[in-house]
């Protein structure tokens, strides 16, 4: 299925398993090359620095500087490549796919669904608080656009994503692709874990980052590297969350910023 958007088409395959590349093992993982038409990504990639300028990134403790934007965020972004771009994630279109290859693995879908289009406030917890009472059947979603930089010596630690995650995309596009050797675009994949054999997996719904050295310690104990998505341009890949979805990004050991533009679903009722 093909979305356009400006000048940008982006192609997601009817199903999951027709990805490049596809695995169950340790968990549903799948990879995209040229997920974008090559002129939309010469040219989103050309003009997304200009665009993070505008915007103040925000630095977690691992050093991950981060701006999301939601579906209320879009009318007041200016026209242009970064705009088409997220437009993409905020059509009909790709709700119904997320709905048709995303959903079945939660849960069967019923009722009315609803995208939420403004950052998650209180209104949420409200309205899940009435619908309980009343128990009309409906599902509140919400899109989240993420641009992300991992800096020297960033990383992601080792998490298995939010409880309340439903769809998640890592897109690559670095900022200068020459600069990618085999050895960097393996060092800034994303890495997928699976448990080591005779060891027992550590199970965990909520996104649980192992961050401290001594849990560190003990999850490498206990996991091996399962399947390595590498860092290529205009790769999407993405995972379906689970209690042992693991994945992570190696420290950057370099002075290039590591360049990435993440997509989430969240579900909250």
């Amino acid at each position: 299925m093909k979305i356009k958007s400006g000048e940008i088409t982006a192609l997601f395959p009817e199903k999951l398993s027709d990805f490049d590349f596809y695995t169950e093992e340790p968990y549903v993982i799948f990879q995209k090359e040229d997920f974008l038409n090559q002129e939309g990504y010469n040219l989103l990639a050309k003009n997304l620095d200009e665009y993070i300028k505008q915007n103040n990134l925000k630095k977690s403790e691992t050093g991950k500087e981060c701006f999301p934007i939601y579906m209320s965020d879009i009318d007041i972004l200016k026209k242009g490549y970064v705009k088409d771009f997220c437009n993409i994630f905020f059509t009909k279109s790709f709700k119904t796919w997320f709905k048709k290859t995303h959903l079945p693995y939660f849960q069967k879908f019923r009722g009315f669904s609803f995208f939420y289009p403004y950052k998650r406030s209180r209104f949420i917890k409200v309205l899940g608080s009435i619908l309980s009472v009343i128990k009309i059947p409906i599902n509140i979603f919400q899109i989240q656009i993420e641009f992300s930089h991992i800096v020297k010596d960033g990383f992601i630690a080792p998490h298995t994503d939010a409880s309340s995650k439903r769809l998640a995309f890592v897109f690559y596009i670095p900022k200068d692709p020459t600069v990618l050797t085999p050895e960097i675009e393996k060092n800034w994949g994303t890495v997928f874990w699976r448990a080591r054999k005779n060891k027992g997996s550590y199970k965990s719904w909520k996104t649980n980052h192992q961050l401290s050295e001594a849990k560190l310690k003990k999850f490498y104990s206990h996991y091996t590297e399962g399947v390595i998505s590498e860092y290529k341009p205009n790769k999407l890949n993405g995972f379906i969350k689970s209690n042992v979805s693991w994945h992570s990004v190696k420290p950057n050991n370099t002075n290039i910023d590591r360049r990435a533009i993440v997509i989430n679903v969240y579900q909250y009722l």
